[in-house]
């Protein structure tokens, strides 16, 4: 059965106190979240967040990790896989920008997302219509840790800064089925909206979804052991 592991009610109690420190690995994991709250603290992730996905992720460092989106946890993922390769997609150039200003050298790479979050009903059961195009060196890797944290799912905000729809999450959930290795694993937030929540179910398998943190955002994990990982 899929846990909810941390939820806003987990501090109101000693006992929920516990289940917080064993489920997100411990002190270490937790000190380590909040230095890097401290270190990065336009990051929006929270520390719980934070804590329960290096719970998994450490115990992979180094790893070959796959991220659709680039923000201010991007520098945090760099350092804490400074062995591996870590590697960023972004839709937006001005991000890029911005982000390779901060940390030169960063692998990250421009994409194109031919979808608008209105059309998520209609592309469901349309795979061919969700593969995009990504540079051979990511199309041709296998991925022990993928991150969908992109592209924008939120329909207002987007709207506000561009003036038009978002793509949503469709592709890259869609993507990250294809490039995640057998018994890799994806981390998608944002999955009280529907769209994230409804493509995650389709693509990544009810059945591979080990568990979820409720904080700002909902956060799933998926240990994926189905026949869509790369061998």
């Amino acid at each position: 059965m899929t846990k909810n592991y941390l939820s806003k009610k987990i501090f109101k109690s000693p006992h929920k106190l516990k289940l917080l420190f064993f489920y997100a690995g411990g002190f270490g994991n937790i000190r380590a979240a909040n230095k890097f709250r401290k270190k990065y603290p336009k990051m929006l992730f929270d520390n719980r967040q934070i804590a329960f996905m290096l719970r998994t992720c450490k115990k992979k460092f180094p790893c070959n990790m796959l991220v659709f989106g680039l923000g201010w946890d991007s520098l945090m993922w760099v350092e804490l896989n400074k062995d591996g390769r870590t590697v960023f997609i972004k839709d937006d150039s001005e991000w890029l920008g911005k982000i390779s200003a901060l940390r030169p050298g960063i692998e990250a790479y421009p994409v194109i997302y031919p979808t608008k979050i209105s059309e998520y009903e209609y592309l469901l059961d349309k795979p061919g219509k969700l593969q995009i195009k990504l540079p051979p060196t990511v199309d041709e890797s296998a991925w022990d840790i993928i991150l969908v944290d992109g592209p924008c799912g939120a329909l207002e905000y987007y709207k506000d800064i561009y003036g038009k729809e978002p793509p949503g999450r469709m592709c890259s959930i869609y993507m990250a089925s294809k490039l995640i290795k057998k018994d890799g694993d994806i981390f998608v937030d944002d999955c009280e909206r529907q769209v994230e929540r409804q493509y995650a179910d389709k693509y990544l398998g009810e059945s591979n979804l080990a568990a979820s943190v409720k904080s700002r955002t909902i956060l799933r994990w998926y240990k994926m052991k189905s026949i869509f990982g790369k061998q």
